[in-house]
């Protein structure tokens, strides 16, 4: 799985997992389909109050045809319906918000991307660039990545967690947290050991009192290093309880 680091503007690095180019043929998809079915709609509605078909197509087709991703990906900061169907979001990569620019950078490039190419070009650049950009997204600054990321362990992952025959849990309670949960603990243990700035250590010290006070711990561990070893056995006890 291929992911992005994006460094906010409050100096805090966070890691998202890129949306494969599969994801994003789905949710064009899904978002064609939408954008037919409302043309057909809003086509038979006018037609009963308008004879010529020239008029309906230019005044209320066309501009559902052109205007539908623009529109929807700016009033929902990202998501089209298609994009929200599969969970999946853009976002800057220097960290902003994206705005009203972007998404007009992206729009316009579409035609060139996907409709004047039939895909061919976006899918050859998101297949090959790094941060699996279009055209549109190269130039925009912007990226598509997945808001629930897959959990997935190798096997010289597994290999070093015991059986549950032989291990005994320390934090039994970690069975009421998920697996995004704990992916989100994972990375912010990964972005520690990269990044070990005040940034990152601010970070781990809030997880710690989330965590803490879900479990109910009371244990009031103070040093970082502890708290990193406590996150590591959390997250051996949540794979062996869970598995």
């Amino acid at each position: 799985m291929q992911k992005i680091e994006i460094n906010t503007t409050q100096n805090v690095i966070i890691q998202y997992e890129l949306a494969l180019l599969s994801d994003r043929i789905f949710a064009f998809l899904i978002d064609f389909v939408i954008i037919i079915i409302s043309w057909l709609i809003l086509s038979a509605f006018f037609s009963l109050f308008i004879e010529s078909s020239d008029l309906v197509f230019y005044f209320v087709g066309a501009p559902i045809f052109f205007f539908y991703t623009l529109i929807n990906e700016n009033i929902t900061n990202g998501q089209s319906i298609g994009k929200k169907a599969l969970d999946i979001k853009i976002i800057k990569i220097n960290g902003d918000e994206p705005k009203l620019g972007d998404f007009t950078v992206r729009w316009v490039f579409r035609m060139i991307d996907i409709y004047f190419s039939i895909g061919t070009l976006a899918s050859l650049l998101v297949s090959s660039s790094d941060n699996k950009q279009r055209l549109g997204d190269i130039i925009a600054g912007t990226a598509i990545v997945k808001l629930k990321p897959n959990l997935k362990l190798s096997l010289k992952d597994v290999l070093k967690i015991q059986s549950k025959d032989d291990y005994e849990p320390t934090y039994p309670e970690v069975k009421k947290f998920n697996d995004e949960q704990m992916l989100l603990i994972k990375n912010t243990l990964d972005r520690v050991n990269k990044f070990p700035n005040k940034a990152q250590r601010e970070s781990l010290d809030l997880l710690y009192q989330k965590v803490e006070a879900n479990l109910n711990l009371n244990e009031q561990i103070k040093s970082d290093k502890a708290k990193v070893k406590f996150f590591k056995t959390l997250i051996s006890d949540y794979v062996v309880l869970t598995r």
